[in-house]
């Protein structure tokens, strides 16, 4: 017998495009392997595709995700890259969890793909490192896309915003029109093309045509989004004329199950904030944002960039704040043990070296508690456990540099010192992409919930967040 599968669709309501190319793409499929699909939809408003729009849509993918998994569909596709986008850094994550709970609560379990977390995923499998874009967008809204996806790790070596307001005249858009758009970017040295960064723009017809015209993978949203979905699956991911991603040309790839599938269901429990928050700013100092400095990031100038505004919500709605500094003995560093001697960069954090000095916009304000350390984890060998059970604080709220590092240890110890454990994506950085991704990633899963800023904002705001 057949094995039919469900597909549901998250669509926003002027979406004409998502259940065309990807049914049309399923349905090709179906000449080459023997599965079958269904397609299921449920809307979600949207006309003009401007962030407030998008914002409001967003809000509403919740109700679609129930109303899909009451079909009992099998996988289930968000069509908005740039609605998952808007929303802040890496949200695709934070996105298809919530979602998947969501089924959960309905009894279901069903895998979410986001167009805008699909894409960085099939960026990943064609080991993709420099990329060309086009968008329908506008340009600010471009601009934005092209910032997230740098911040998963590509370089956007050229790019194109189309300037389409209005979401219907996106779908008009005739894809013969995108070969010469593509011809006008510069491909020296791009390794993928990203032919549409848009669910719904049309671009399915001529994928081939521009691989064959640049000599270069071409990669879409929706190309992205149905690779996903097939993984999530566990079906073999080949379309034909659909593209290098389907072309069963990654079979290692493909074989591999992917670290949200494989944590999905183990992982990746939400803890929520509690009672009491305290925000915790970990290190951010000049050693990271002095250009030229052996500890510069790039990552954490743009998130000492993205802090301040966190730290003003927290102190309007009189949540603690406290500030971490690394400092050691000027005269040899002795205090710095073991960690010194593995990393001699950090010998810079004596008194006196500028590099040891809070960066002015996220200062501590008088008053302010100053935590003094000499190790990763703003809890090891210091008061502030101590501290914060005194105060009654349940919740810390962490920012700071870097990911990888302090803002990891501290968040383990947050969670062993009884702490509920929630970090703000948008205002931690590092040195890569890479090792800030990852540690994210481990720490939503195992050991607090990482939020997006605004997310942390309207928790602070409140007089009394959810137990």
């Amino acid at each position: 017998m057949q094995k039919i599968y469900r597909i549901g669709q998250i669509v926003p309501s002027s979406n004409t495009t998502m259940e065309t190319e990807i049914p049309a793409m399923l349905t090709a499929r179906q000449s080459i392997r023997p599965e079958r699909f269904t397609f299921h939809s449920s809307r979600m408003r949207m006309k003009k595709v401007v962030k407030e729009e998008l914002a409001a849509m967003d809000a509403e993918s919740d109700r679609c995700a129930v109303e899909l998994s009451d079909a009992r569909v099998d996988v289930l596709g968000y069509a908005c890259l740039v609605a998952i986008m808007a929303m802040g850094l890496g949200y695709h994550r934070q996105s298809e969890k919530r979602l998947t709970g969501r089924t959960q609560e309905n009894g279901a379990d069903i895998p979410v793909v986001t167009s805008a977390g699909a894409l960085v995923e099939g960026l990943k499998v064609m080991k993709a490192k420099k990329i060309a874009v086009v968008a329908p967008y506008m340009k600010p809204l471009t601009e934005l896309v092209v910032t997230y996806i740098r911040e998963e790790g590509f370089e956007v070596m050229d790019w194109r915003a189309l300037e389409i307001p209005d979401n219907l005249d996106v779908a008009r858009h005739d894809p013969e029109n995108l070969p010469a758009i593509v011809q006008a970017l510069d491909l020296s040295n791009v390794d993928v093309i990203v032919l549409s960064a848009c669910v719904q723009m049309p671009s399915l017809p001529v994928i081939a045509k521009v691989e064959a015209l640049t000599g270069k993978p071409v990669v879409t949203a929706a190309v992205a989004t149905t690779y996903c979905m097939l993984k999530s699956l566990g079906l073999e991911a080949v379309v034909p004329g659909a593209g290098a991603l389907l072309s069963g040309a990654f079979t290692e790839e493909r074989a591999m199950q992917s670290v949200e599938a494989n944590y999905q269901g183990v992982w990746g429990n939400r803890i929520g904030f509690g009672q009491r928050p305290a925000l915790l700013v970990v290190d951010f100092l000049k050693a990271y944002t002095i250009e030229g400095a052996p500890l510069y990031a790039p990552g954490v100038v743009d998130a000492v960039a993205r802090t301040p505004a966190l730290i003003e919500a927290a102190r309007r709605a009189s949540v603690p704040v406290i500030h971490t500094r690394i400092l050691y003995l000027a005269e040899n560093c002795a205090d710095g043990g073991i960690w010194v001697r593995k990393s001699p960069v950090m010998k810079a954090m004596v008194e006196g070296n500028v590099l040891a000095e809070f960066c002015d916009e996220v200062a501590p304000a008088a008053g302010e508690l100053v935590i003094v350390k000499q190790y990763a984890s703003a809890f090891f060998g210091t008061s502030l456990a101590p501290h914060l059970h005194a105060q009654g604080i349940d919740t810390v709220v962490l920012a700071g540099c870097s990911t990888s590092g302090c803002i990891r240890a501290s968040a383990v110890d947050a969670v062993q010192h009884g702490f509920r454990t929630i970090v703000v994506r948008d205002c931690v950085g590092d040195r890569h992409p890479d090792p800030h991704n990852a540690n994210l990633f481990d720490i939503d899963s195992k050991y607090g919930d990482v939020v997006s800023r605004e997310e942390a904002i309207s928790a602070l705001a409140r007089e009394k967040t959810c137990p």
